[in-house]
């Protein structure tokens, strides 16, 4: 599938670019031009950085690092 469409850059482009060290959108746009045209692909591209995040084990210190809130009902 293709994620970015300015330049052509598919998923499986992305995910062997992830592999060999890719770390971060930018990082993607700095080696593929990914998110830096018109920037609609930055999101599918992070949901991709995350997903291997998780893949690597790495899941649970992403998941950290948003905060969770509960919210408690107010008496009336």
């Amino acid at each position: 599938m293709i994620v970015c469409v300015c330049h052509g850059v598919s998923d499986r482009t992305i995910k062997a670019a992830i592999k060999n060290g890719a770390a971060s959108v930018e990082d993607l746009g700095a080696s593929l031009g990914v998110g830096t045209c018109c920037g609609c692909c930055r999101e599918t591209a992070a949901d991709m950085l995350a997903e291997a995040a998780c893949t690597g084990g790495g899941c649970s210190s992403i998941l950290n690092a948003f905060p969770v809130f509960t919210l408690t009902p107010v008496a009336a």
